[in-house]
């Protein structure tokens, strides 16, 4: 099911798609698109969940897709991964 987000990224704001692509008892993809491009991030939170460990911040792997801006797929991982903890995706 996917889900639509705003996103600010140094004050530029962005409509991203969310939305959960595969899961397994070690990892999680979880696929983003915009406009007119799609990444696909892949971490490993399942992975801490099962072995009780659940301070562990997981993490985030570019899978699919291309970006220039390092800085935009930082703060893009660290958006995902609050929305995660927040259940919202």
């Amino acid at each position: 099911m996917a889900s639509l987000h705003d996103f600010n990224n140094n004050g530029k704001w962005y409509r991203i798609r969310i939305e959960r692509i595969y899961e397994s008892n070690q990892v999680i993809r979880y696929k983003v698109s915009g406009r007119n491009k799609f990444l696909v991030f892949q971490n490993n939170e399942p992975l801490f969940r099962n072995r009780g460990m659940m301070h562990r911040r997981p993490d985030w792997k570019l899978i699919e897709g291309q970006m220039m801006d390092l800085g935009f797929i930082a703060r893009l991982t660290r958006y995902l991964d609050d929305m995660q903890k927040q259940k919202k995706i």
